[in-house]
Protein backbone atom coordinates (compact mmCIF):
# COMPACT_ATOMS: atom_id res chain seq x y z
CA UNK A 1 0.00 0.00 0.00
CA UNK A 2 2.77 2.23 0.80
CA UNK A 3 4.40 1.43 -2.33
CA UNK A 4 1.24 2.02 -4.09
CA UNK A 5 1.17 5.76 -3.01
CA UNK A 6 4.63 6.16 -3.01
CA UNK A 7 4.51 5.58 -7.26
CA UNK A 8 1.13 8.04 -7.73
CA UNK A 9 3.30 10.53 -5.56
CA UNK A 10 6.27 10.14 -7.91
CA UNK A 11 4.22 10.31 -10.69
CA UNK A 12 2.72 13.53 -9.64
CA UNK A 13 5.90 14.76 -9.57
CA UNK A 14 7.11 13.83 -12.81
CA UNK A 15 4.49 15.41 -14.45
CA UNK A 16 4.80 18.71 -12.09
CA UNK A 17 8.37 18.76 -13.44
CA UNK A 18 7.28 17.83 -17.41
CA UNK A 19 4.72 20.57 -17.41
CA UNK A 20 7.42 22.79 -15.34
CA UNK A 21 4.90 24.19 -12.57
CA UNK A 22 5.20 27.25 -10.88
CA UNK A 23 5.74 27.62 -6.84
CA UNK A 24 2.16 27.76 -6.47
CA UNK A 25 1.48 25.13 -8.15
CA UNK A 26 3.97 22.95 -6.31
CA UNK A 27 2.33 23.83 -3.32
CA UNK A 28 -1.17 22.96 -4.41
CA UNK A 29 0.37 19.17 -5.34
CA UNK A 30 2.12 19.12 -2.19
CA UNK A 31 -1.13 20.25 0.01
CA UNK A 32 -3.51 18.15 -2.02
CA UNK A 33 -1.21 14.84 -1.85
CA UNK A 34 -1.56 15.40 2.09
CA UNK A 35 -4.60 16.24 2.73
CA UNK A 36 -5.83 12.54 0.19
CA UNK A 37 -3.38 10.74 2.09
CA UNK A 38 -5.30 11.83 5.64
CA UNK A 39 -8.52 10.55 3.70
CA UNK A 40 -7.27 7.51 3.06
CA UNK A 41 -5.72 7.09 6.18
CA UNK A 42 -9.10 7.73 8.14
CA UNK A 43 -10.82 5.31 5.92
CA UNK A 44 -8.44 3.26 6.49
CA UNK A 45 -8.98 3.31 10.30
CA UNK A 46 -12.57 3.44 10.16
CA UNK A 47 -13.50 0.49 7.67
CA UNK A 48 -10.34 -2.06 8.54
CA UNK A 49 -8.97 -1.11 12.26
CA UNK A 50 -12.06 0.13 13.72
CA UNK A 51 -14.06 -3.21 12.86
CA UNK A 52 -11.17 -5.35 14.05
CA UNK A 53 -11.03 -3.47 17.55
CA UNK A 54 -14.75 -3.41 17.90
CA UNK A 55 -14.75 -7.61 17.18
CA UNK A 56 -11.14 -8.07 19.73
CA UNK A 57 -12.98 -6.03 22.67
CA UNK A 58 -10.43 -4.17 24.93
CA UNK A 59 -7.50 -4.89 26.28
CA UNK A 60 -7.32 -7.17 29.70
CA UNK A 61 -11.31 -7.54 29.16
CA UNK A 62 -12.29 -10.99 29.51
CA UNK A 63 -14.87 -13.19 28.17
CA UNK A 64 -17.85 -15.10 29.64
CA UNK A 65 -18.03 -13.29 33.26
Amino acid sequence: MILLLMAVFALLIAVGVWRRFTAVQWIWLIAGSALLLILVWALFLVFFIGPEMQRMGPPGATRGL
